[in-house]
């Protein structure tokens, strides 16, 4: 059994940490304590600054091909909310420019996954020439329960042998989602919905249009009036009026081209560029370059949790622990926490770690 128990920040989300004497007991195992002391992901300086979050007193020291980097390691607990995105922005710029690391090998971090759609959104329009895998990106509803965003997922993929299980599956749901409507599916198997799905060919670059124009054409070559069908066409309406919706305002944020269906076939190709993601949604994963913010009390550590310090140490450390070469964190200024509690303050066991942070 492997584990790190400074990283064990899934209580909140309903995990069940367990110390080492209570799993002895509950499985009766004469169990040997061992460490694993020698970290090959960061550098010695990522690795010094992350430890002072440790919870369990594990020794750790650099031995990958990065340990030697000159890291830099800043901490910003003065900046205004309103210029996060800005600030945010030139770190990416000067990471990829002056420092030569590759998009992809950059992560911008949030606690909650609420704070990232429009984060994504905005650092598109600011970082245009950049890629971004995050949330909010989406350019039509995101319903996984609708009928039409399941069709939506084949007709916006392209026949290959590497897409072939995938796709298959999805054709799989589609004749379960028909059943389910009250159409009959009697022969029509989901071979059969994958290859009509392949055959059909539709000259439109606007997003909403040509997909509008690819479910009339299938439809059309299965012998279905899915209008006759009442969840079916409620299921219609609402994707793409939910679509529109959402098309506007990623137009109001400024993020170009979301129209296109170009921009709609990104949604299920493989991602790559910076990474937008929660620090448990990166738990595991590793970048040369992260950059968190909203690093807040009553965000980290949650206000529900109930061991906040230790709550707060062990998210931190694993925002920290992800860093190959640079860290940056933030504990903006201005957000208010609603009603009359006035605004965050910065998280407490962040705000006073004493450590020599860079200046860029």
């Amino acid at each position: 059994m492997v584990g790190d128990p400074n990283q064990g920040i899934y209580g909140s989300l309903g995990g069940y940490p367990i110390e080492l004497m209570a799993l002895r007991e509950l499985t009766g195992l004469p169990i040997v304590d061992r460490e694993l002391a020698k970290n090959y992901r960061s550098s010695q300086r990522i690795i010094e600054y992350f430890g002072n979050y440790k919870v369990y007193g594990t020794q750790i020291e650099a031995a990958g091909k990065e340990r030697l980097y000159k890291s830099l390691v800043t901490y910003n607990q003065t900046l205004p909310a309103g210029d996060l995105v800005l600030e945010i922005a030139k770190l990416i710029r000067y990471n990829i420019h002056e420092l030569g690391i590759p998009p992809q090998e950059i992560c911008v971090l949030a606690p909650r996954w609420i704070h990232l759609a429009a984060m994504t959104r905005r650092l598109v329009t600011e970082v245009p020439e950049c890629d971004f895998d995050g949330p909010g990106m989406v350019p039509f509803a995101r319903d996984i329960e609708n009928f039409w965003y399941k069709l939506a997922r084949l007709a916006l993929t392209e026949p290959s042998p590497s897409m072939y299980i995938r796709r298959l599956r999805w054709a799989g749901e589609i004749v379960a989602a028909l059943s389910e409507a009250g159409v009959p599916t009697t022969g029509l198997e989901k071979k059969v919905v994958l290859k009509n799905c392949n055959a059909v060919r539709v000259e439109e670059i606007d997003g909403l249009r040509y997909l509008e124009a690819f479910f009339d054409a299938l439809f059309l070559r299965l012998g279905v009036d899915y209008r006759v069908h009442a969840v079916l066409r409620e299921h219609h309406a609402a994707f793409f009026a939910s679509s529109l919706v959402r098309l506007e305002q990623m137009e109001r944020e400024g993020v170009q081209g979301s129209r296109g269906v170009a921009f709609f076939r990104k949604v299920f190709q493989n991602r790559s560029g910076v990474t937008v993601s929660t620090i448990h949604g990166v738990k595991g994963a590793e970048f040369d370059v992260v950059i968190a913010y909203a690093l807040l009390e009553g965000m980290v550590p949650h206000f529900s949790d109930q061991n906040k310090e230790q709550s707060a140490r062990k998210l931190l450390y694993v925002a920290g622990s992800r860093a190959r070469k640079n860290l940056h964190f933030f504990s903006e200024t201005g957000r208010n926490r609603g009603g009359n509690f006035g605004e965050y303050e910065p998280t407490k066991v962040l705000a006073e770690c004493a450590f020599n942070y860079d200046d860029i």
